[in-house]
């Protein structure tokens, strides 16, 4: 049987291809010595399409969309990922529990979805990561959908949605003068090697939505998430990965700090978390809905990862002021 293969060219000087049984493979390692077992079943990639879906997996049992028929315990964090809790099975759903039940019974079970908002498929090309989401209206609010991951916003709170465009924001304490981190520091060569680097990390973070429901949690420290196993995917393995054989100590130090940079924790909230609890100063984004990976609202916060800090555009300050 010939072997599903991705071809990347874009703008960068070589040419990879990808070999998705080899993405399965090095998957299969990451998830052994991170004590779990990859689950093919929920693989999201549709291979003769060539992109990742917004839901639990690509194809089988796990193919639910909203308004599809299925029992709502589908989606038992406990029971379908048993082993990436710490205490094998146990999903502690905190003060989430009650919403989660009344989430899935009337959203999912009872189809009270309005029509779909949002809809973007998860694509690799060269420059960037398009992140696969759905969000649909539910009762004057926006239901955001990442695979396994879903946040729930007040509707007004995200006017250009619509559009694929996301409201985002990050609370800075007192401080009354910000500089944002920009790639720009870097040499053109150095970007190019990193950008494909985190490229290939976000494809392969939803390849799965088991594995992107770890990886993605894995960037959280706080206790709603102290019980799950945490997975993160290295920079050093990423470039084993694809054999891009970088062994420069000084390359490698840099590219640790360029993904500090290309990537960070938002929120969808303004008014608690971004004003309140991290402000009482904050600044206002705005991004494409595809340059966001969610993680799920028993984590608190509404808080977003952004794939590209490039790809923010600054809206407003508020108490502080942007420095260069």
């Amino acid at each position: 049987m010939q072997k599903k293969v991705i071809s990347i060219t874009a703008r960068f000087e070589s040419h990879i291809n990808i070999d998705v049984e080899h993405i399965r493979e090095n998957l299969i390692i990451l998830c052994k010595s991170s004590g779990i077992d990859y689950d093919r079943q929920f693989d999201a990639f549709v291979e003769n399409g060539q992109y990742i879906v917004p839901w639990m997996a690509a194809e089988g049992k796990f193919n639910v969309k909203p308004g599809d028929k299925f029992h709502s315990s589908i989606f038992n964090y406990g029971l379908r990922f048993a082993d990436c809790f710490k205490e094998k099975g146990k999903f502690r759903y905190g003060a989430g529990k009650p919403f989660l039940f009344e989430y899935f019974d009337s959203f999912w079970h009872y189809k009270c979805l309005q029509p779909t908002v949002y809809m973007n498929m998860g694509i690799l090309n060269g420059e960037h990561f398009k992140a696969p989401l759905a969000v649909y209206e539910y009762r004057g609010n926006l239901v955001f959908i990442q695979q396994a991951s879903f946040q729930i916003v007040p509707a007004q709170t995200q006017p250009d949605i619509g559009n694929g465009i996301v409201s985002i924001y990050r609370g800075v304490g007192n401080a009354r003068r910000v500089k944002l981190l920009k790639s720009q520091n870097a040499s053109a060569a150095e970007l190019k090697k990193v950008r494909l680097l985190n490229n290939l990390e976000w494809f392969y973070t939803f390849f799965n939505s088991k594995i992107a429901f770890l990886a993605m949690h894995s960037y959280v420290t706080r206790s709603e998430v102290s019980h799950i196993n945490m997975m993160r995917f290295a920079v050093r393995n990423g470039l084993h990965y694809f054999q891009l054989k970088h062994t420069d100590k000084e390359f490698m130090e840099k590219a640790y700090n360029l993904f500090s940079v290309l990537r960070n924790s938002y929120t969808l909230d303004k008014d608690y978390n971004a004003s309140r609890k991290f402000g009482p100063n904050y600044l206002s984004f705005r991004t494409p809905a595809s340059n966001i990976a969610l993680t799920s609202f028993f984590a608190g916060e509404f808080e977003v990862n952004v794939i590209d800090n490039d790809l923010l555009d600054i809206i407003d300050t508020h108490g502080c002021e942007i420095i260069e």
